[in-house]
């Protein structure tokens, strides 16, 4: 049996620990279950400012084999801080096997990778990307990326086993630039719970007894167009279904609002509707449609709770994701080129934000949430599944084996005896 490789988990914003050596016997903590706004902020701010980032950063570690004791994440700007490039290129080079850098939306012309650009181009042991994103493709078609960033992508192309991105589109871009060794992969949070993802079947929309959903409530005076548009797809089911919405970043945009004691509950993780209402709907009156929100701090709390809901509805990719962790469906309303993307990708089911209309909502989510989406669903993300599965493999990654099967519908994308061998089992019978 082959011995665990030691990894190095490199994050795009935070890390649960350092190397040791950095700062001996003690590790950077956060509080662990928060009950007032200070303690909610400090996890917020340990995210990347945006709780979904969790649900990205610990898919690597999830589907990856490694040597526990031997491996390690790294907050990469934090560690040079304290100590300086050289010292840490020659630490990770002695100490580490492999370095994995599982990013997302950072393709951008303001991104500055000066530290990233210096940490790999040292690197003399094997480096892989995952989820590398555009946020927008300009008019021009090409992106004016600083130096840094662009010296980065260099170095990946050239040097890394997998240069992997979010999606397609992406990868057209980057090799428009030249990058032509990038590939879309997908998200890595894709992948990290694949029996679950495999199992959604179509909700009974008729008497569904709750509702999961996730948006954008972020005007204080009241909410904006995109979560009219999610009223819109809810408005059916309120008053006769639980409808529940996960709070994000948006919980800490603008002038923070004073909390009184109570206003959260760290055990349900419900917020309480009073300062709700003054927080994002003072100007409009009381939010009939969803009246109860909640902000998680962890996500297994959260995907528990996303297990507890018959579907889920909502313009947060990672909010979707979460919930087809928890085996459930999912319908993303996609309103830009990340997310779509994102979506297009595994076959998730989708609703364009500019196609929802007061009327005829209900039509489409019936539609995306019916038999033959959620069947070209599990096709195509069978496929995409196995694809990824197959690339880190020969990439020299160890998987923990997912003891899933191919569906009987059979993978989309790629050949079955591909998917049979990534998945290490054999089809389901009849197939």
């Amino acid at each position: 049996m082959p011995s665990l490789p030691r990894v190095l988990f490199l994050r795009p914003y935070h890390a649960h620990n350092f190397l040791s050596l950095v700062r001996p016997l003690f590790l950077p903590t956060v509080p662990a279950n928060p009950a007032d706004l200070p303690g909610l902020q400090a996890v917020h701010a340990s995210s990347g400012h945006n709780v979904g980032n969790f649900i990205h950063t610990e898919a690597m570690p999830t589907i990856l084999r490694f040597d526990p004791g031997g491996s390690a994440t790294l907050s990469l700007s934090r560690t040079v801080r304290l100590r300086n490039m050289r010292w840490l290129v020659d630490v990770t080079n002695a100490e580490f096997d492999m370095v994995v850098f599982s990013a997302a939306n950072f393709v951008r012309p303001e991104t500055d990778f000066t530290h990233e650009a210096k940490f790999f181009e040292g690197l003399k042991i094997p480096a892989v990307l995952v989820g590398a994103g555009i946020q927008e493709v300009p008019e021009t078609g090409t992106l004016a990326l600083k130096p840094s960033l662009q010296r980065f992508l260099e170095i990946a192309n050239a040097n890394f086993s997998i240069f992997g991105t979010r999606g397609t589109r992406t990868a057209e871009v980057l090799h428009d630039m030249g990058l032509t060794r990038a590939e879309p992969l997908g998200c890595p949070s894709f992948y990290a719970f694949p029996r679950k993802m495999l199992s959604v079947v179509p909700p009974d929309l008729e008497a569904p007894a709750s509702v999961l959903t996730a948006g954008h409530a972020s005007r204080r005076g009241g909410p904006g167009a995109r979560y009219e548009t999610l009223s819109h797809l809810l408005r059916p089911f309120a008053g006769r279904a639980r409808i529940d919405y996960v709070i994000q970043n948006e919980m800490f945009f603008g002038k923070e609002t004073e909390a009184a004691d109570g206003f959260y509950d760290p055990v349900t993780k419900e917020l309480a509707p009073d300062w709700v209402r003054a927080r994002f709907f003072s100007a409009a009156g009381p939010d009939t449609v969803v009246p109860r929100m909640h902000f998680f701090t962890d996500t297994s709390s959260w995907r528990m709770f996303a297990a507890q809901h018959d579907f889920y509805v909502g313009d947060r990719i990672h909010g979707a994701v979460i919930a087809l962790q928890a085996g459930r469906p999912a319908v993303v309303v996609h309103n830009d080129t990340r997310v779509h993307e994102l979506a297009e990708c595994i076959g998730l089911p989708g609703i364009a934000l500019r196609d929802v209309t007061r009327d005829g909502a209900a039509a489409l989510l019936a539609e995306a949430l019916g038999v033959d989406s959620l069947a070209r669903f599990r096709r195509r993300y069978a496929g995409a599944l196995a694809g990824f599965r197959q690339r880190l493999t020969e990439a020299g990654l160890l998987l923990e084996q997912s003891g899933v099967a191919v569906p009987p519908d059979g993978p989309a994308i790629g050949a079955r005896a591909a998917a049979e061998r990534s998945l290490g089992v054999q089809a389901a019978n009849g197939s």
